[in-house]
């Protein structure tokens, strides 16, 4: 109630979000299996996977560069970041307390909480305050549970989330794309790292040794994505050489990751990591890129654990159907596979997607939609949810191990 009340103190009465309704606080929706197929029909899904591609294309072939200057909505972002790995700092690990879940984390949390009205209040463009209610709990879910006290790839889409209503709102200039990932999301993924090993934060939904990473998969997607084209000569078997990967952990978001499980994971890498190691047989970038798109589909976006606890609100609408009708598409205007159906919510571009000259707006969600249009049809006789499938490089697992 706190928060709502200083969140609403900054959203003035009457104004309006992107499609022309007002602002509002985003809730879960998702309860059932049945729900995942509104969900992939829905402009939330089109908007949010769309942004993730459009990002992956950003940083094809691009290496972290280190404190270089940005837009001022990235420098903004970063400074917000840096606010709290500060208090971090402040927050100390309650010494004696036991191996998982160190409860200073919810104190932590409790001062993200206190302050993060006026963090998302910086950030987003002028004019637009009144949308600080509808993304200040996607910020509030990006760091992991305070009552659980653990992280996973749920948290880290609620930031991604939080990335792609700004975007919804007109924040990230066409030059800017490349800079969420590589400065902003890489600033991101240092302090969840840093809150997971001051905290002890347990995996949320973690697959152990046959899960790609405890607790982040974006990183992977958007790391290989880099890796095409690079000028390094890098290849997949790089994974596995540690010495590469050591070289290389400061450019590029992959090699960082694994970098990471080396620190917080001992014994041999074939057996904590199987599927990363697996993926160093795999010919070339390109085709672990696309297959990470795959796992993060079925893994990530459309299971059920995962997404039912993600939060949509006017930005990222989902319209479920009363139970017994058939799934609405909102991403494409039709309802229940009938084009033209009066029920059917008529699509809204983004701002900048608009074109001049006035005229019916062409059904598109956003600009990065162009090249994510078309989603993976939903499996039959699952309710909409995709099976536990591993990567297309992991259907033939190497006939023998190296020795430890």
């Amino acid at each position: 109630p706190h928060l709502a009340s200083n969140c609403n103190s900054m959203a003035a009465a009457g104004e309006r979000g992107v499609d022309g309704g007002a602002f509002e606080v985003p809730v879960a929706r998702i309860s059932e299996p049945q729900h995942i197929d509104s969900f992939r029909a829905s402009q939330a899904c089109a908007k949010l996977r769309g942004f993730i591609v459009a990002l992956n294309d950003a940083v094809k072939g691009k290496l972290m560069v280190p404190d270089v200057p940005g837009s001022p909505i990235i420098t903004k972002l970063v400074a917000l970041i840096d606010r709290l790995d500060g208090l971090v700092d402040e927050t100390p690990p309650v010494a004696g307390s036991s191996r998982f879940g160190n409860p200073a984390f919810k104190a932590w949390h409790g001062k993200l909480s206190d302050c993060v009205c006026d963090l998302v209040a910086d950030v987003v463009p002028d004019g637009k305050n009144p949308a600080v209610i509808e993304l200040t709990p996607y910020l509030l879910d990006s760091f992991g549970n305070a009552t659980r006290i653990d992280y996973g790839s749920g948290h880290e889409l609620a930031f991604v989330a939080f990335l792609c209503c700004l975007g919804l709102l007109d924040a990230f200039g066409p030059d800017d794309m490349a800079s969420v990932v590589l400065v902003v999301f890489r600033r991101y993924l240092a302090l969840v790292r840093k809150i997971q090993m001051t905290y002890k934060q347990e995996p949320a939904g973690s697959h152990g040794v046959w899960g790609l990473d405890d607790h982040q998969f974006l990183c992977y997607y958007w790391g290989a994505a880099q890796l095409i084209g690079n000028v390094q000569g890098l290849t997949p078997a790089d994974i596995i050489v540690e010495s590469s990967v050591r070289d290389n952990a400061d450019q590029h978001l992959f090699f960082g990751a694994v970098a990471h499980i080396r620190v917080v994971k001992s014994g041999p890498f074939h057996e904590h990591s199987r599927y990363l190691y697996d993926m160093s047989a795999v010919p070339n970038w390109g085709k672990i890129n696309s297959g990470l798109l795959k796992m993060f589909d079925a893994e990530v976006l459309f299971k059920v654990p995962v997404i039912q606890h993600f939060l949509f609100g006017s930005l990222l609408p989902l319209r479920l159907p009363p139970r017994g009708h058939a799934v609405s598409n909102d991403s494409t205007g039709v309802l229940g596979g009938v084009p033209g159906n009066a029920g059917a919510m008529p699509p809204t571009a983004a701002p900048w997607a608009r074109k001049g000259g006035g005229g019916a707006q062409p059904p598109t969600a956003a600009p990065w939609a162009k090249g994510a249009g078309t989603m993976p049809p939903p499996k039959g006789g699952t309710g909409g949810m995709m099976p536990p499938t591993a990567a297309p490089w992991a259907k033939k697992p190497r006939a023998k191990s190296p020795p430890p």
